[in-house]
């Protein structure tokens, strides 16, 4: 009980509880819109590492559907009726590089 009352804890948990109502009304006051400001934000930690993360995952999900895309170009084309070679060729050597790419990507990461 003696140390619950102390003057200086007592002190500390009024500056922090002023601290925390000013601004609390601070910021209601800039939701609101009566005085300029940012108005209401909100800082998650580790948002930063979060985004690039996605970004990443996101990159890398691009790159995986377009050399799907592109062996299945190369199974239809190697498979009609009148295929060019060329178009065989320009869709196989493009999924070889964008598989490879994605390999190196994965490996560089770890």
């Amino acid at each position: 009980m003696r140390a619950a009352a102390s003057p200086t804890h007592l002190f500390y948990e009024s500056q922090k509880l002023r601290v925390r109502a000013t601004r609390l009304l601070e910021g209601l006051i800039r939701t609101l819109g009566v005085r300029g400001g940012t108005g209401l934000q909100v800082d998650l930690t580790g948002a930063a590492d979060l985004t690039a993360a996605i970004g990443l995952a996101g990159r890398r999900i691009a790159v995986v559907l377009a050399a799907a895309t592109a062996i299945v170009g190369t199974a239809v084309a190697a498979s009609a009726a009148h295929s060019a070679a060329w178009a065989t060729a320009l869709f196989g050597t493009a999924a070889v590089l964008l598989t490879g790419g994605l390999l190196i990507d994965v490996l560089r990461q770890r």
